[in-house]
């Protein structure tokens, strides 16, 4: 009988082989099997013999790994996070760092320039003010580690209850806000000061519904006065930098002459000292912080300069028993140095030494745009501009404006000539259609309800098309830094008088201006009566500005 024969059995298959069953192999053959191990691992394969044991590659160095920025372990590679570890050689106040598999890449935040590593360039910061990439236009370009802001003055006046912001180069005003109160009227500022802690800034108003004058805070923003208390007829503050709040009061307070501290919570005065000294009005006070010495101006029609160190008795020393060129001081803080930016009663910006010696800025306009009291130099989140500031002579280009106080802008002039169209966006914006012009560069502005109007100074130019001939030039006074002449100047204060709802009189032309009271409409429900006008402004006589 025949018979079947022999069929190989496959111990791989059934599982029956002596191979290592974690990391050998098995390779069937006829009647057998032979074992070996998997990549990695070395041995003969079965479970009998040596069995298959891992090979350590990063102990033998046969990896393939990174030998700079990996790590090997013996089942394969991970990779460094130099960023997480800090261990990379990007900049680590300025620079950027991200990591990459096997290493990294390094870059600067914005506001700086540079590769970002420590080992080359690094990050420097990138100077908007230097590079003319801000958008500050009036304002003065401050920059700042990364960044850069726009700075302003804010200013205040006794006859008016507005907050105007000047140009900080020239002193020219550029626009303004109305202050208010919760209490009533706000109708002149006779001081200001901020605390060099905290940033608040205090204020002597002439409030209505407040007896005397009103002591109190004033938001930049909203210009809005809180008043804190009431107290006498004050001209001056002026913080030490400590945070200690000294006042002056004027020559028609009920204590002239004198000078207090303030509680700032609650507007107390405590009672320094009197300095009677000089004739007349001007009562200011001025810190010099490098001396450690209150300076006093005073005295009408010629001020005169005296020093004290603040300890009781007050021993004063007269520094000038007239300063040369100015008249009576309106206001003043200390800019370094030893010296003093001063406003005095003509409109003038000066500088006063604490050695009494009289000098001008000469970027300073003639004259202020009121009897300014103070100045305050603050960051502009509101930016003073005009865009674009070129277009055709023959008009028709839409320029946006953006500045503060614009809401109700009854008209709008370049150089003058009415816009030929203009739309109030809200208060901060006006968009106006340019008129046909002269070629030439020239002032915009605004008439709004406010006492005066916004100017854009030199912020448009108007350009004659190629090959056209060019008729007069209509140049800004400004953009030259010449003066206006007398004509232009008594036109200017005469559409003044006129916005105000009466003619010009010959206190608005008078050199020093008198007393005499005169009746101003600012709005068809609301007057006040203030003394009159010096040249070329519509504002207070050469009255005494301390009594106020």
């Amino acid at each position: 009988m025949a018979g079947t024969g022999c069929t190989d059995i496959d111990e791989c298959a059934l599982g029956t082989s002596t191979c290592d069953p974690g990391h050998g192999t098995c390779t069937n053959t006829v009647g057998s099997f032979t074992c070996g191990c998997a990549a990695g691992f070395t041995g003969d394969g079965p479970t009998t013999g040596t069995s298959c044991t891992d090979i350590d590659e990063c102990a033998l160095g046969t990896s393939t790994c990174d030998p700079v920025h990996g790590t090997c372990t013996n089942t394969g590679c991970t990779d460094i996070d130099e960023c997480a570890l800090g261990t990379s050689t990007c900049d680590p106040v300025h620079g950027t760092c991200t990591n990459t598999v096997g290493g990294f890449t390094c870059g600067c935040a914005v506001g700086f320039t540079g590769d970002g590593r420590t080992t080359s360039t690094g990050c420097t910061d990138i100077d908007e003010c230097a590079l003319g990439t801000s958008t500050c236009d009036s304002f003065a370009c401050v920059n700042t580690s990364g960044s850069s802001h726009c700075e302003g003055l804010y200013a205040i006046e006794p006859f008016e209850g507005v907050l105007a912001r000047l140009d900080p180069k020239t002193y020219s005003l550029l626009d303004l806000i109305p202050l208010t109160s919760f209490l009533g009227d706000v109708t002149g500022v006779t001081a200001m000061a901020r605390h060099p802690v905290t940033g608040i800034v205090y204020v002597i108003a002439k409030v209505g519904g407040v007896s005397g004058r009103a002591f109190g805070t004033l938001d930049f923003a909203t210009g809005v006065i809180s008043v804190i208390s009431s107290v006498d007829r004050f001209s001056s503050l002026a913080f030490l930098p400590d945070g200690t709040l000294f006042g002056m009061t004027g020559d028609g307070a009920t204590v002239p002459k004198t000078l207090y501290t303030f509680d700032p919570t609650t507007g107390a005065p405590t009672l320094v000292g009197a300095l009677g000294n000089g004739v007349g009005g001007g009562e200011v006070i001025c810190y010099d912080s490098d001396a450690g010495l209150m300076y006093h101006l005073t005295g009408y029609p010629t001020a005169i300069m005296e020093s004290f160190p603040l300890a009781t008795p007050l021993v004063v020393t007269n520094v000038s028993p007239g300063l040369s060129g100015l008249g009576e001081v309106s206001g003043c803080h200390y800019v370094g140095n030893h010296t003093f930016l001063v406003y005095d009663i003509n409109g003038f910006v000066l500088l006063v030494t604490s050695a009494g010696v009289v000098s001008t800025i000469p970027d300073a306009v003639a004259t202020l745009f009121q009897r300014v009291r103070a100045t305050q130099s603050t960051v502009m989140t509101v930016p003073h501009s005009a865009r674009p500031i070129t277009g055709p002579a023959g008009g028709g280009t839409t320029v946006t404006l953006r500045g503060i106080g614009l809401t109700g802008a009854t008209a709008v002039r370049f150089g003058g000539v009415a816009a030929a169209s203009f739309t109030v966006v809200d208060d901060t914006t006006i968009t106006a259609v340019t008129p046909a012009e002269g070629a030439g560069t020239v002032d915009v502005e605004v008439t709004t309800p406010q006492p005066y109007p916004a100017t854009w100074p030199a912020a448009y130019t108007f350009v004659a098309p190629p090959g056209a001939p060019v008729g007069a030039v209509a140049v800004s006074s400004r953009a030259t830094g010449n003066a206006p002449s007398k004509a232009t100047a008594t036109a200017r204060m005469n559409s003044a008088v006129q916005r105000k709802g009466r003619a010009p009189t010959r206190a608005d032309r008078s050199p020093k201006g008198d007393k005499t009271p005169i009746s101003i409409r600012r709005s068809p429900t609301r007057t006040r009566s203030r003394p009159a006008a010096s040249p070329g402004r519509v504002s207070a006589g050469s009255a005494d500005l301390s009594a106020r």
